[in-house]
């Protein structure tokens, strides 16, 4: 089975295009042999930044690093039709795209010569807390749409994107199969009651989604009767719906169960990242000492699944879909294949990697506690942490308030109305004294040193507080995800796809990826920190020119206005004193008496407060 050879022949329609995998997933379909004259429709929202959905995949996605495509090259992909832009709603009917579009996409493989469409759903909110109606609308509702899409475009096939932990709930330790598993729940029913609901402008109430969230399979009494998060919950209901949908539709179709995606495992990308996930800002963390302690006893085998693997997977997938029409579940992973990886493991191997390489930002004293008890765990971090950093934060305020000049000199200039902006977009409108204030109180109203730090600190823990609530109970588990379809996939590929499409789980050794990769990252995160200083050096420095070219001109306006003076000369300064003393002589004896008295008295005082 040879990939490049069966998908040069379709078409594809692709959502979730700007994201970190449809962004790679893109990259590859670019990529197959002999298909230069293939579309790629991409699914976009609109946005107030552009003007147009082109515009945008042409700056936002397709200026990507890994695309590395030039102006014109990217010119000529959208004048050419190569990738095209489709602007659309992913929670709308038929994702809101106009009959004009869909007719394009429907109509497009007659005028290429193709042999279909191939619609992949990529796009997903994974936002673990989002309220439960709006994550259904996007994950299931969204999922549904997209399938209404493909039945109206005769797709020859449709790959939905799911996760591997749609099965969350399962004990721990257990083996988790390449299936659906029964929750104890008709998702298909549940979900149709939705969107009666959604009709009628009504929604699930909050007591019977913690009914339905509460329901357990009974042929699993070890199944938890908690779902770790609303994402998983959504993306579990909406394999349901792509079942009964796609079978209703008589539309092939594959899932693609998904680890957690990290970044780019080999070639001259690696390590590339998009956004600011748990995997770099873990790393990050770890190597600056700031995360010292995590919840758990470092057992846990969470399934970190590199993007390019995971794209190289879909695009196998995809092929198998359209030539053998077969309905199957792929649970993309590579921990399965490791037996020796656990978070302990993996940390006690990079950090003298890590050590040895005297990096900056990085501290000798780096390292992993793991704590097993929530209690104990919440303690220290309240005690080394929490408080700590509330005393910073109010010493902080103090210095940047009370302690800060320029706290002071705002509170002058909003007594005194004088206005300055501290935006350099609106310095149109103002004049030359308030841009010279402007530019003054942008160049000097700086943070001290330490509330610069302890701001950096409170963000670190947000985040940290941020992954702990999100990514622990993930972290600590041990589920053995059976990966023998992908196998099978794989070992059914020719040697020519194989090398091109290399996701063999058996190659990965993934603590030399994690640590490889890791490195990568820390390394673009050192490059970003000195090409910010770097800016903001060459930033103040054209804002001081700008200042005394201000200040100049200020000076100059001032000379030109002042009214022109002469000094005297010596023969007036001669006429005034004659004039000064007739005036004196003409006084009487006790005038002057008086005030010579006054003279002298003055002269004593100053010489009295002098001394003191």
């Amino acid at each position: 089975m040879n990939v490049d050879q069966t998908l040069c022949d379709y078409n594809f329609f692709l959502t979730g295009a700007s994201g970190f995998i449809g962004t790679v997933l893109l990259h590859r379909l670019l990529n197959i042999e002999n298909a230069s004259d293939c579309k790629i429709f991409c699914l976009l929202r609109s946005s107030k930044k552009y003007a147009t959905v082109s515009e945008r995949l042409s700056n936002e996605v397709l200026r990507q690093e890994i695309f590395g495509l030039s102006d014109e090259q990217i010119c000529d992909l959208l004048l050419q039709k190569r990738v095209v832009g489709v602007e659309g709603e992913l929670t709308e009917e038929l994702l809101a795209i106009d009959d004009k579009a869909m007719a394009h996409m429907k109509y497009a493989h007659d005028v290429n010569h193709k042999k279909g469409i191939v619609v992949i759903h990529c796009a997903a909110d994974i936002d673990f807390n989002r309220e439960i109606n709006q994550s259904i609308n996007i994950n299931v509702n969204g999922t549904y749409q997209c399938i209404q899409v493909a039945h109206e475009l005769n797709a020859k096939c449709f790959i939905h994107i799911s996760t591997l932990y749609v099965n969350s709930r399962e004990d721990g330790n257990s083996f988790v199969a390449e299936k659906i598993y029964d929750s104890g729940l008709n998702f298909v029913d549940e979900f149709q009651k939705w969107l009666k609901l959604r009709a009628e402008n009504e929604q699930f109430s909050a007591s019977y989604i913690n009914r339905i969230k509460g329901v357990t399979s009974k042929q699993s009494p070890l199944q938890r009767q908690e779902w770790p998060n609303n994402y998983t919950f959504t993306k579990n209901m909406a394999e349901n719906v792509v079942r009964h949908y796609c079978r209703l539709h008589s539309l092939s179709y594959s899932m693609i169960r998904l680890g957690i995606v990290s970044p780019i495992l080999g070639g001259k990308h690696l390590g590339w990242f998009m956004g600011n996930g748990g995997f770099v800002f873990l790393v990050i963390g770890i190597a600056t000492g700031n995360i010292c302690y995590l919840n758990g006893n470092g057992q846990g085998r969470p399934d970190f699944v590199p993007v390019d693997y995971t794209c190289d997977t879909i695009l196998g997938v995809t092929t198998a879909t359209v030539l053998s029409k077969q309905q199957e579940i792929y649970q993309c992973g590579v921990i399965a294949a490791d037996k020796e990886f656990s978070v302990s493991n993996c940390v006690q191997h990079a950090k003298p990697i890590w050590m040895s390489l005297d990096l900056p930002y990085c501290t000798d004293t780096a390292g992993l506690t793991f704590i097993q008890s929530k209690t104990l765990f919440y303690f220290v971090e309240l005690i080394l942490y929490e408080i700590p950093l509330f005393l910073l934060s109010c010493l902080s305020l103090l210095l940047s308030t009370v302690f800060s000049l320029y706290f002071w000199i705002k509170l002058y200039y909003q007594f005194t109305n004088q206005l300055y902006e501290i935006d350099l977009n609106n310095f149109k409108n103002l004049t030359l004294s308030e841009q010279i204030r402007s530019l003054q109180m942008i160049l000097y109203d700086k943070p001290y040193a330490f509330v610069k730090r302890t701001d950096f600190m409170k963000k670190a823990r947000a985040k940290l507080n941020w992954f702990n609530a999100n990514y622990t109970y993930f972290v600590n588990q041990r589920w053995h995800f059976d990966h023998s379809n992908v196998k099978a996939l794989y070992a059914a590929l020719d040697n020519a796809s194989q090398t091109k499409y290399d996701f063999d789980v058996n190659k990965i050794h993934f603590n030399k990826y994690a640590n490889d990769a890791a490195l990568v990252c820390f390394n673009k995160y050192i490059k970003y920190r000195e090409e910010k200083k770097e800016a903001q050096i060459k930033f103040e420095q054209d804002l001081k020119h700008q200042l005394d070219m201000l200040i100049k001109q200020q000076q100059q306006e001032r000379q030109t206005a002042a009214p022109q003076t002469r000094s005297l000369t010596k023969d007036e300064k001669l006429q005034i004193l004659q004039v000064l003393r007739k005036l004196f002589g003409m006084l009487g004896l006790d005038i002057k008496l008086s005030l010579c008295i006054f003279v002298g008295m003055a002269l004593i005082a100053a010489f009295s407060f002098a001394v003191l």
